[in-house]
């Protein structure tokens, strides 16, 4: 029934978009470390927890996939700090249920999903607190490098 879903859709819009929903919304709970999904000119970079503090590349027009863990139910949740809007941008936010800890409070992940818009480097960071406790309360940080490229070579 997928199969058929996404050779319809195939026929309406960009394959390239489709299976980045698919990916996004389907599979991404199998993948362990940096994947990168090449579609025609951009790919899907997925990071998690494990790269913090590392140096990643990427191409202008990728799309970036943050993975990190959070315990919801305490409060705490991953926020942004300083994100260069320049080179990378939000595109959205979710928090996906592990399938195999599906009680209530267990953890979950929240998904990040960035666009890298412009050539140079940057960084992406992230604090791990409660709103109401601010970030000098925070509990975690995530850090990677961003080296982004225009000619494709990663």
């Amino acid at each position: 029934m997928l199969l058929k879903w996404v050779f319809y859709m195939n026929t309406r819009i960009k394959a390239p978009l489709i299976l980045f929903s698919l990916l996004c919304f389907g599979t991404s709970s199998l993948m362990a470390s940096t994947y990168k999904l090449s579609f025609a000119e951009s790919s899907i970079v997925i990071i998690k927890k494990d790269q913090n503090g590392k140096d990643i590349r990427v191409r202008n027009g990728d799309y970036i996939q943050l993975e990190l863990p959070a315990l919801g139910s305490a409060g705490y949740s991953w926020h942004t700090d300083n994100l260069n809007t320049k080179y990378i941008e939000v595109i959205a936010k979710e928090t996906k249920i592990d399938s195999q800890m599906s009680k209530t409070g267990a953890p979950v992940v929240e998904l990040w999903r960035f666009r890298v818009k412009n050539e140079g480097e940057t960084e992406l960071k992230l604090d791990y607190y409660r709103p109401w406790e601010g970030k000098d309360k925070s509990k975690d940080h995530f850090l990677v490098r961003l080296h982004i490229t225009n000619d494709g070579k990663l």
